[in-house]
């Protein structure tokens, strides 16, 4: 009974299952939740009895890091773009007949950077996100993002959004999604860290040079290139680039455009070109 919890002062509140006999540490939310208005921390992980999070959760105006791991939260009710202080957003491991419905408007959450959908049975991202004006730190790993249209169009309706790109996105995680292509116009946005190993990519778009100034980790391992990308040399920022492990037809060739890509990152410290067989 959260009401028993019965102060506003409460800022942090962590639940999890207590153990691994059935029914150990359920809890099922109710409206008494909006009665801890202090939170500014919730944290709920293994905790089968939480499918859904009540309409009260809009009256924690203070919240501002939500995280529900390994629940069965099938959506979140609309009432979260009241929570106006949200900043971290992370639904991962939930609703794996499809992922967590997002309310369709997300735009009065202004401070909300980082959202974490990873592991979710995700065939495409929310549309929701292309609403996040502040969207700086996005993963999708590990969700199977089979549809054509699994990059939402929408983050090009944004004014100087730049196309397709959401304008503050600086760090973008694809691990092990069955993409086969990047985003268009990702290169519009301050991207810092791109990490789309283990994925189904062939190459990479000469769209993503424009982000030369700010990109300092590319990591494509365990995709399906076929040589060290010449995009590598429009990337001056880069201090980690990993290209390791490719499966493409034909094997991997280094090639004689190494020197001039190395040439072209004065700042990198670490390349990883192994391949498989010694390569």
């Amino acid at each position: 009974d959260l009401c028993a919890l019965g102060s506003h002062a409460l800022a942090d509140l962590e639940i999890g299952a207590a153990g691994e006999e059935e029914g150990e540490g359920l809890l099922e939310l109710t409206a008494d939740l909006g009665r801890l208005t202090g939170l500014t921390r919730l944290k709920i992980e293994a905790n089968d009895g939480v499918d859904a999070l009540p309409p009260a959760l809009g009256g924690l105006t203070g919240l501002r890091v939500l995280s529900l791991a390994m629940c069965p939260v099938s959506a979140l009710p609309a009432e979260l773009a009241r929570c106006t202080a949200l900043t971290s957003l992370a639904l991962t491991w939930n609703a794996p007949g499809g992922g967590p419905d997002l309310p369709p408007d997300l735009s009065p959450l202004a401070a909300l950077r980082r959202v974490d959908l990873s592991d979710c049975s995700l065939r495409r991202a929310p549309p929701a996100l292309a609403t996040l004006p502040a969207l700086a730190a996005l993963d999708l790993s590990g969700n199977p993002l089979t549809s054509p249209d699994w990059w939402p169009v929408a983050f090009g309706s944004r004014a100087g959004s730049g196309g397709g790109a959401p304008p503050a996105l600086a760090v973008l995680r694809c691990i092990d999604t069955h993409i086969s292509a990047l985003p268009p116009h990702l290169g519009a946005c301050p991207l810092r860290v791109l990490d789309v190993s283990e994925c189904r990519l062939a190459d990479l778009p000469p769209d993503l040079g424009r982000a030369g100034r700010t990109l300092q980790a590319l990591r494509v391992r365990g995709n399906r290139l076929t040589g060290v990308p010449a995009l590598l040399a429009a990337l001056p920022a880069l201090v980690e680039a990993d290209v390791s492990y490719q499966t493409g037809p034909g094997g991997f060739q280094v090639g004689l455009s190494l020197a001039a890509c190395v040439r072209g990152m004065p700042g990198l410290k670490r390349l990883d070109l192994r391949q498989a067989g010694g390569g």
